[in-house]
């Protein structure tokens, strides 16, 4: 690839994103200063020819004028056709290449004009001339500058037919000093056109670089969020299998301690005595199925609330009472046998004990009384008394009522008495 292809693919088809954008933003600033510029020649045009019309014949200068009015209407139609049209995402070479052609057709016209009418005016209308096409020069600096192909054909395709019709037709030392000014004058174009391209280009860079960036911090927060539902979700499956693990294991205890309540509730319901649990206050806390039956509550019954004792009389209550405020008090286990009559009318022999319920620290908690009834067995050791004592002692027995042997000292009276021979 030559120099030349490569400027030309440079300038028309660069294949980069930059290249790409430039040429979207290039054909934006283009087709927004073509009213301004079409218009502006039209006004310039328009000034030229009724300043040369008395230099200038009519068959050269009103051509020129049409030219110059056909070219700039065609770009003000083509302004006005696209003008409502989102702007371009891309654009096609061809698109540049035409615009590089109409810049190339409005210089020509222009600078073609002033070379015909250099030979037929004055210096003064010369100099009138150069500020007319110098003024266009420097307007397309500003609006094609952006494209530097464009913008240099217009540049030099007005400026340098002015400058040689000055050197043909004006010699003389004040014009060639006037033509290097222009040749000056026309470097600094250039040099300005370049500038506008090259800022052009920076925009063009940092927005690239600006979407870039977006970009990037778009696929960090992706990134990021991504990440986080990753970790977020991990850390809600590990949660929810800690709690999976610690419900279960919470399941599990209780399943053990209810287990463990009803093996207890099935040790104490076979345990032949009464088992109650008190707290401090004496309020009871378990009961097994003799003290149950005591109550004559079922073993699903709430136990009767309160300290109070009522299947005893007041004083028997005060008794026992008074135990269990001894153990709660110094944690000493109380055990005693007696004799005592239910509210029923029930007497009984029991053998009670009552000892202290303690926590994990040792801090008494409650008590726990046991209560055998021993009548049964109290009835046996009477009989095995009393008949111990008939046989070391001599004699007729007496029985009385229910065939029970009394003492000798306390005698039968009436019909229920009488005598065995032994």
């Amino acid at each position: 690839m030559t120099s030349l292809q490569r400027i030309l693919q440079r300038w028309y088809a660069d294949p980069t994103a930059e290249g790409a954008a430039l040429r979207v933003q290039q054909v934006q600033v283009l087709a927004a200063g073509t009213p301004t510029m079409a218009l502006g020649n039209l006004f310039n045009a328009a000034i030229t020819v009724a300043v040369l019309w008395e230099q200038v014949p009519p068959h050269w200068l009103l051509p020129w004028w049409a030219l110059v009015s056909l070219a700039a209407t065609q770009r003000l139609r083509s302004w006005s056709r696209n003008r409502n049209r989102p702007p371009p995402t891309q654009v096609r070479p061809r698109t540049l290449v035409r615009a590089t052609v109409w810049s190339l057709l409005i210089g020509l016209v222009w600078g073609l004009g002033v070379l015909l009418f250099a030979g037929q005016v004055p210096f003064t209308h010369q100099i009138f001339l150069a500020f007319v096409v110098g003024g266009q020069a420097a307007a397309g600096a500003a609006w094609l500058g952006v494209f530097p192909p464009a913008f240099l054909v217009y540049l030099l395709s007005s400026m340098v037919p002015l400058i040689v019709g000055i050197a043909i037709f004006h010699l003389s030392p004040a014009t060639l000093a006037m033509n290097a000014l222009l040749v000056c004058y026309t470097a600094v174009l250039v040099h300005a056109g370049y500038q506008g391209t090259r800022t052009l280009r920076n925009l063009v860079r940092g927005d690239l670089e600006r979407e870039e960036l977006l970009r990037a911090l778009e696929r960090s927060r992706a990134d990021l969020e991504t990440q986080v539902e990753k970790r977020t979700a991990a850390l809600t499956e590990e949660s929810n299998r800690l709690l999976y693990q610690e419900v279960s294991e919470r399941k599990r205890v209780a399943d053990e301690l209810r287990g463990q309540q009803t093996l207890l509730r099935a040790v104490m319901d076979a345990i032949p005595m009464r088992v109650a649990v008190k707290d401090r206050d004496g309020n009871r806390l378990f009961a097994n199925r003799l003290a149950r039956a005591l109550w004559n509550i079922g073993p699903d019954d709430p136990l009767p609330p309160g300290p109070a004792m009522p299947h005893l009389p007041a004083a028997e209550q005060a008794l026992r009472r008074a135990e269990q405020r001894a153990v709660i008090g110094d944690g000493r286990t109380v055990q005693n046998e007696h004799r005592r009559q239910l509210t029923s009318g029930r007497e009984e022999w029991v053998r009670t004990t009552i000892a202290p319920v303690r926590d994990h620290s040792a801090r008494i908690t409650g008590s726990v009384i046991v209560t055998q009834d021993v009548t049964e067995e109290k009835l046996q050791e009477l009989e095995l008394a009393t008949g111990q004592l008939l046989r070391v002692v001599p004699g007729p027995v007496l029985h009385c009522r229910a065939g029970r042997p009394l003492p000798s000292h306390e005698p039968c009276h009436g019909a229920h008495a009488r005598r065995d021979a032994g």
